[in-house]
């Protein structure tokens, strides 16, 4: 006859082995999802690169006649699109909290130097995006609300907006 002890020794062992059993299977189960996970960031990846390389069209006609946004809509959503895209394709240099005008001023500093952000010409391009559209911003023009807005002009800035951003 088994000792008195022996029922919870073989309990205790049991026990023990499920366990095991148990933490192993969570093993397997987390790995597989990170690799899961994994592979549909890759897929997600390439999709985003694909994507990128198709060339945008603008139509001048469609940008001028419809009027969903008003014209000073049009040109702020316009700037805050390309602050967006620096924000992205630069973050170290353009933290979130950042403005534009002093990126542009690092940029200009940094000319010519390993560490160049934009060249000249993208420099000179976006110091041009950014003095239309504070035309039309209310901190750096008192009288925004009654500046004139001319269409060719509208349209010259989405065209050169939708430009800088396809570099």
């Amino acid at each position: 006859m088994p000792s008195p002890g022996w029922d919870a020794l073989v309990r205790e062992t049991s026990v023990a082995a499920r366990r095991r059993k148990r933490r192993r299977l969570q093993r397997r189960m987390l790995w597989l999802l990170t690799l899961v996970t994994s592979a549909a960031l890759v897929v997600i990846a390439l999709f985003i690169v694909d994507i990128a390389k198709v060339p945008t069209k603008v139509r001048p006609a469609a940008l001028s006649a419809t009027r969903v946004l008003g014209e000073f809509q049009q040109v702020e959503a316009r700037a805050v699109g390309i602050e967006v895209f620096i924000r992205v394709a630069y973050p170290a240099d353009f933290p979130p909290g950042s403005f534009l005008g002093p990126f542009i001023g690092l940029c200009q500093q940094r000319h010519g130097t390993q560490n160049e952000i934009l060249t000249l010409t993208d420099t000179s391009e976006l110091r041009a995006l950014l003095d239309y559209a504070n035309r039309f911003h209310h901190d750096t023009n008192a009288a925004w609300e009654t500046a004139a807005i001319n269409d060719q002009e509208l349209v010259d800035f989405a065209r050169r907006t939708l430009a800088f951003a396809q570099r």
